[in-house]
């Protein structure tokens, strides 16, 4: 299985983001603080449907965000599935977190229920 896009918005330190990863080995490097791992969590939450890190929906929204989401396809050999920008995490008025799902696959284990082995 390959990634062929990832989308994020307002996710973590990520305004917009729109990535096409090489089809073999990616590198990311940079300094500290520049958003590394915030992309490889942004990458579990459009596989698996959670942060690694354990966050809160609320933890990963963008500063001053009222939501974020996150987006992508998956391919497998010349069949490309589509994640849409399915997760959808804000806050109410009242300072509650919130968690929406657009229609779409279940959020655990996503990889595995479009491709089962």
């Amino acid at each position: 299985m390959e990634i062929d896009r990832v989308e994020l918005s307002d996710f973590r330190n990520y305004r917009t983001l729109s990535l096409t990863p090489a089809p073999h080995l990616n590198v990311l490097a940079g300094p500290n603080a520049q958003g590394k791992t915030n992309l490889l969590e942004g990458l579990g939450v459009l596989l698996v449907g959670r942060s690694f890190r354990g966050a809160k929906a609320a933890d990963m929204l963008g500063w001053g965000a009222a939501s974020a989401f996150v987006g992508g396809e998956i391919r497998r050999g010349e069949t490309v599935r589509a994640i849409p920008a399915r997760s959808s995490c804000g806050k109410t008025d009242a300072g509650a977190s919130v968690v929406k799902d657009a229609p779409g696959p279940a959020r655990s284990g996503l990889a595995g229920r479009i491709w089962p082995s």
